[in-house]
């Protein structure tokens, strides 16, 4: 009996879609690993993949769990897509003018491979733990390497939201805002922080305990000023 094919109607699902496509490319956990470019079968599966996870109810439960609570915006439209044009689109997306926002699966490979491979991309560079700054966000990442994959795609969202909303951005002594040089830190900072608020409203059950994640941002603040960043 053939094995009934697995439709991408969940995160769960996506996921387990997503990565199958990848596999070889997510089991190397490189930091310099480079996306493979998939031949037209593969292609035609990927499409495929998008098209089931925006038909389901993932993208209206994304945007009212994950975006209406933070962003001022009426008819909001949340929609998956896989697109190689990084520049105009990131791993999340928030296009105002049409109301869109936008999670970019391509980019999102690479961001979660990013954070697969934080732990290994410390040990090789060693430098970095000079710059308290970089060495923080790595070390970071290697937290989040301890959480369910389909978890990462919430924080991606979640750190756009913090993006568009300059939660990370500081005030300037003489008026408006000026952005952080932690804010790719930060913005995932916050992100980790709200979704952990979420996890324990809707499971009751604490999400650092659960997965063992050890973040103490007190000590990297100590850090910073005793190496004079602050």
């Amino acid at each position: 009996m053939a094995k009934k094919k697995l439709k991408a109607d969940s995160v769960v699902n996506l996921w387990k879609r997503l990565s199958g496509l990848y596999t070889g490319y997510l089991n190397k956990k490189s930091y310099d690993a480079v996306l493979p470019v998939l031949n037209e079968e593969e292609t035609e599966v990927l499409n495929e993949i998008v098209k089931e996870i925006n038909s389901s109810g993932v993208p209206d439960s994304i945007t009212s769990s994950f975006i209406i609570p933070y962003l001022n915006t009426d008819n909001l439209i949340f929609r998956f897509m896989a697109a190689y044009d990084a520049e105009n689109y990131g791993v999340a997306t928030y296009v105002e003018k049409r109301s869109y926002f936008i999670m970019n699966l391509i980019e999102f490979l690479k961001f979660v491979n990013k954070v697969y491979s934080a732990g290994q991309y410390i040990k090789d560079n060693m430098e970095i733990r000079e710059d308290v700054t970089v060495h923080r966000q790595y070390a970071f990442m290697k937290e989040l390497a301890k959480l369910p994959e389909p978890y990462l795609v919430y924080i991606a969202v979640l750190q756009e939201v913090a993006v568009v909303n300059d939660i990370v951005s500081i005030e300037h002594r003489n008026g408006g805002y000026i952005k952080s040089d932690s804010a790719g830190y930060l913005s995932l900072l916050w992100a980790f922080k709200e979704f952990e608020g979420f996890y324990l409203r809707m499971q009751h059950r604490n999400l650092r305990a659960d997965y063992g994640i050890i973040w103490h941002e007190g000590n990297w603040v100590e850090e910073r000023k005793t190496r004079g960043y602050v």
